[in-house]
């Protein structure tokens, strides 16, 4: 599991399991809590976001989207 990864559970979301075609692009993280879902397109290097009770985003979840979307490699040093 990434430090990514691991920071979005502490955070009380969960890897979403999707079917293999959609598997192979997206990789989902939902709260269902907070009506929150963040959804990482791997081809086209998209962040979705979906937030149901419009709370914002705190900054742990900024610093998340953040360590992911550089171990995705989506970010230049």
């Amino acid at each position: 599991m990434s430090e990514a990864d691991e920071m979005f559970e502490e955070l009380g979301y969960k890897k979403k399991q999707l079917d293999f075609i959609f598997s192979r692009f997206w990789e989902e993280w939902e709260n269902e809590d907070l009506a929150k879902t963040f959804s990482f397109n791997y081809q086209y290097k998209i962040l979705d976001i979906t937030d149901k009770n419009e709370y914002g985003i705190t900054m742990q979840e900024l610093k998340a989207i953040n360590k992911k979307a550089k171990e995705l490699g989506w970010v230049d040093e």
